[in-house]
């Protein structure tokens, strides 16, 4: 297991996994994820959702990188064990950019995906509490300029949810994906998981 350090005002560990099921150990045991297909033909990194940023930097101050789950106790609807994520504290819809780590730079088609056809491209993990208004993440693939090449929106109703979204085109050498999720009030993104295309700096 390989950890990155991304830059943050909290410490941001994404936990990169090369996933190498075989055949007979596909099925994925962690009761949310969609079944693993054969490797060697991607590569999987989980971040944890407390990664994620205000899009507009004054609007920081309303949320909460739960790091620990004392936060809870204000929120009884979700339960302790929810832990790493950011929390829409406000009392308005919040943006929130979340970052991602491109490894397969030379690609031009996008995550893993549209191949796979199970879910494989990025999965996000979140909780919307606004049953009024849609939670949305929006997966970017974008050309090194930060003009988007390819994007894919997914919406959550109430309560825990996982999105699944993917993007078939990327810009070879230099593009890079990021992920944009809007939270209603008291909502929260608690983390992510990107598959990409083999060879990355795991596999190459």
């Amino acid at each position: 297991m390989k950890i990155r350090h991304l830059p943050h005002t909290l410490a941001l560990a994404a936990f990169s996994v090369l996933l190498a099921a075989s055949p007979a150990q596909a099925a994925n045991g962690d009761g949310v994820g969609p079944v693993l297909v054969p490797n060697p033909v991607f590569d999987a990194k989980t971040y944890p959702g407390l990664g994620c940023q205000a899009h507009d930097g004054d609007q920081e101050v309303d949320l909460n990188h739960f790091a620990t789950s004392s936060w809870f106790l204000q929120l009884p609807p979700l339960p302790a064990v929810l832990k790493g994520g950011t929390w829409n504290e406000s009392a308005a819809a919040r943006r929130v950019t979340c970052p991602i780590v491109r490894d397969n730079i030379s690609n031009a088609n996008g995550t893993f995906g549209a191949a796979a056809g199970a879910n494989l491209g990025v999965n996000v993990w979140v909780n919307n509490q606004g049953a009024a208004n849609a939670l949305t993440c929006t997966l970017y693939s974008n050309n090194p300029w930060g003009t988007a090449v390819a994007l894919n929106t997914a919406s959550a109703a109430a309560g825990q949810q996982q999105l699944n979204l993917d993007v078939n085109a990327s810009t070879a050498g230099s593009g890079h994906y990021s992920l944009q999720c809007t939270l209603p009030p008291q909502s929260s993104v608690f983390s992510y998981r990107v598959f990409e295309y083999l060879p990355t700096d795991q596999n190459n």
